[in-house]
């Protein structure tokens, strides 16, 4: 393995053996780590292609995968809405489906009566 003769070239030069995790760390693992790192300092994918040396943006996309909160924070935004529809009662949205009501002083939920009923306008009389 690389890795093992890296290490064991280490140790010849120093005289001493490799730091601690020498061996196992891989060069695609600060790679991906690089590239992460990259992705969530909002650095472009174009710059982000070229720092990490890349011809191919799908190879660059798998060196610089999205972090995971973020993506869950970007799913909650345009997801789940909490709002306030009287004191202390809240009406829960998923998307554009209202789905109910939280009721913040008894610690109940009830659903919305039918939350997935198609919104049609009324056809004009025209």
């Amino acid at each position: 393995m690389a890795r093992e003769r890296a290490a064991d070239q280490w140790a010849e030069r120093h005289q001493e053996q490799a730091p601690e995790g020498f061996r196992r760390v891989r060069v695609y693992d600060m790679k991906r780590t690089f590239g992460r790192r990259l992705r969530a300092a909002n650095v472009n994918f174009e710059d982000r292609q070229d720092l990490l040396g890349h011809r191919s943006g799908r190879i660059t996309t798998h060196y610089s995968q999205a972090e995971l909160t973020n993506l869950i924070e970007a799913a909650d935004s345009v997801c789940i809405r909490l709002k306030e529809v009287a004191e202390q009662i809240w009406m829960i949205s998923f998307m554009h489906y209202d789905l109910g009501f939280f009721d913040q002083q008894s610690n109940r939920v009830e659903c919305a009566p039918n939350p997935f009923d198609a919104k049609v306008l009324p056809m004009s009389s025209v």
